[in-house]
């Protein structure tokens, strides 16, 4: 069996009207780089697209969706196996040395319901954290209620309220053992 993609990237030489035309015309969900400059003879003015499938499709399902379109560079169609980390690239945020777009995600142009991603994926050394960040900050401000935890928290650090979100039973079992004296002996 083939291995499925919901994402597909390419490379066009078009310019910009012409390329958010076609794919407005198209009805599906894309995101447009900005205009990446020439940097050498090899490397052209170009864009980035993707287009992000309802659900996941074979890499020649995709081909048949969009060559027909006549945008890909050289009819090069690849899947993305790591949509967020593809979409950082298109405005170069994990690299310093490229161009850089100080008007940042609005760079970007999303066709219809593009689901947009720019968040940077946590390291190991991150993850790890944060439970330990979310029980610091119970302790900080004396939390002893999960609904507390999570008012306290959407408006406070977006990485810890999804923490907390995700992680219902530990933290109430953890609220719960604070609150009925976890950290107390019973005389």
């Amino acid at each position: 069996m083939a291995d499925k993609y919901r994402y597909f990237d390419w490379v066009t030489y078009k310019p910009f009207d012409e390329v958010y035309q076609k794919l407005n015309e198209e009805g599906g969900d894309f995101l447009i780089s900005p205009i990446h400059k020439a940097d050498s003879e090899v490397k052209k003015k170009h864009l980035h697209v993707m287009y992000a499938h309802g659900n996941t499709i074979a890499p020649k399902a995709a081909r048949d969706i969009l060559l027909p379109l006549e945008l890909a560079a050289n009819d090069y169609i690849v899947a993305v196996q790591h949509p967020r980390n593809r979409m950082r690239y298109y405005l170069h945020l994990d690299d310093p040395d490229k161009e850089q777009f100080p008007e940042g995600a609005s760079a970007l142009t999303i066709v219809r319901n593009f689901p947009l991603d720019l968040t940077k994926p946590l390291s190991e050394e991150e993850r790890r954290q944060l439970p330990i960040r979310v029980i610091d900050f119970i302790a900080d401000y004396n939390i002893s209620e999960y609904k507390e935890l999570i008012d306290a928290l959407k408006n406070y650090d977006y990485e810890l309220f999804q923490f907390a979100y995700t992680h219902t039973i530990f933290l109430g079992r953890y609220l719960d053992s604070k609150r009925f004296g976890g950290s107390e002996k019973n005389a």
